[in-house]
């Protein structure tokens, strides 16, 4: 009984006349060829001259084991996550094989050099929401390829986190902290992802890891005007003359633009129309006579708006005190 054909051994045992397929390698990779079909054929009289003979083949499929360390994927275009799907050349060099290049896809970021993503985000994201996404390309299969993802070191190491996608084997950045874009533009983290099943045969060919470098561009998002003070009490007396000041608000605008302000008295709080606003700088004036016995308290709401047809801003509440003090 021998080989046809193949690169294996054949060996013959006189007690229970089977054949014993053996390798002839010692370095087969199932990454390079995963499948092998083995003719053998078997004669009687002993081989010789005269003497019948059969074939068949044999299918040798080659498990997998963990012998390929994740390897950040390249990708060539810029997303934010959940929106667009690219695919790329990315390049994997395994240990057995530095030379070869593997093609597959990857989601959701720009690499604009080895080990590089970027993302930009809007700074009123909501906490929980995604980010973005990376990934680490690993040749192995199943089990053998899952890959755990972890911020290890950055500047945001707080502000975000990254968590393991188990149907794409993708890491997904998610925001932990609010941003606010006046305060930090920018973040850089160092992203990890590391084999969940390690094969401790091949511990000293590892790391069974890599790194990428993941840059946060937070970009300005226009946020409403914010009064300097939550509350404002103000004491005035019952017989103060008509049109005098009697008060002042006060509100920034948060954005970088730093907009001008208007300011309103929301009227559904003043239904008698006994105050009024300076839209410029805020004075509250008096518009009509106080009575202290009539009404001791009046809580007016005061409006600060960008000066922009476009946008309003949040409200604050303004209590008044007529009378004397």
């Amino acid at each position: 009984m021998c080989l046809r054909q193949g690169r294996k051994k054949c060996q013959v045992s006189d007690d229970l006349r089977i054949a014993i397929i053996k390798t002839a390698l010692s370095n087969m990779d199932r990454e390079a060829k995963e499948e092998y079909f083995v003719v053998i054929q078997a004669k009687d009289m002993g081989g010789h001259m005269g003497g019948l003979s059969g074939t068949t083949t044999v299918t040798i499929t080659l498990t997998d084991v963990n012998d390929n360390p994740p390897k950040f994927a390249q990708t060539n275009s810029k997303t934010n996550d959940s929106n667009i799907d690219l695919e790329s050349s990315a390049y994997r060099f395994p240990f057995h094989d530095r030379s070869q290049k593997i093609a597959s896809s990857q989601r959701d970021g720009i690499r604009l050099a080895e080990g590089l993503y970027h993302f930009t985000v809007l700074e009123d994201i909501g906490v929980g929401d995604p980010i973005g996404r990376v990934k680490a390309n690993d040749l192995d299969i199943g089990e053998n390829a899952r890959s755990a993802y972890d911020i290890i070191d950055g500047d945001g190491i707080d502000i975000f986190e990254v968590t393991s996608d188990p149907q794409t084997q993708e890491g997904i950045i998610r925001l932990r902290k609010p941003l606010d874009f006046e305060s930090k533009p920018s973040y850089t983290l160092k992203v990890e992802a590391t084999n969940v099943h390690i094969d401790p045969r091949f511990i000293g060919v590892g790391p069974f890891k890599d790194t990428a470098t993941v840059k946060i561009v937070v970009e300005d998002a226009d946020e409403p005007p914010v009064f300097l003070s939550p509350t404002y009490l103000l004491e005035v007396h019952e017989n103060a003359a008509i049109d005098s000041v009697i008060g002042q608000v006060a509100a920034r605008d948060p954005d970088g633009s730093s907009s001008s302000i208007r300011y309103s008295i929301d009227r559904n709080t003043d239904l008698e129309r006994q105050f009024n606003v300076n839209t410029q700088d805020g004075r509250i004036t008096l518009a009509t006579p106080l009575d202290r016995e009539t009404s001791t308290w009046h809580n007016i709401t005061i409006v600060a708006t960008e000066d922009r047809p476009d946008f309003s801003g949040g409200t604050h509440a303004v209590s008044e005190q007529n009378g004397s003090p």
